[in-house]
């Protein structure tokens, strides 16, 4: 291993480089371990999952902030989310698609947007019982 910290240029055989350059591991998580150069690469978007870096340049390996509110998807949890000044955040909560910071354009499901966050309701003739539970509750209009 060849550090000089906070830098590593290279890592000892069974060991293989973070992406930052900080430190050598012997997993390299969701991304790949590349023997010959013992780092740890992207090979997909999807291998980048840190708000930070969403992005997978496939040249190089590695991750990279994000372009785009797609470069995001996979951030939150199959939800979207926005990219702003090349950042991953997330929609709302109970919003499956937003723009900007705070407008949510698609509830879940039962869910409306109220002008500030999605609101549960419950479909015609169940009464809201508690959080985002509906009920029949006879004798309540």
């Amino acid at each position: 291993q060849t550090c000089a910290l906070p830098i590593c240029n290279s890592c000892k055989a069974g060991t293989y480089l973070i992406q930052n350059k900080t430190a050598c591991v012997t997993d390299c998580k969701q991304l790949v371990a590349y023997a010959p150069e013992r780092k740890c690469i992207c090979v997909g978007d999807s291998d980048c999952t840190d708000f930070l870096n969403s992005r997978c340049d496939r040249t190089t390996g590695t991750c990279l902030p994000c372009n785009t509110d797609e470069e995001c998807f996979h951030v939150f949890s199959n939800t979207t989310g926005n990219c702003i000044s090349n950042k991953c955040v997330p929609c709302p909560t109970n919003c499956i698609k937003c723009s900007g910071l705070a407008l949510c354009t698609l509830c879940k499901e039962n869910f409306n947007w109220d002008g500030n966050f999605c609101k549960f309701e419950c479909p015609p003739g169940l009464t809201n019982i508690s959080n985002s539970n509906c009920a029949d509750v006879c004798g309540m209009e």
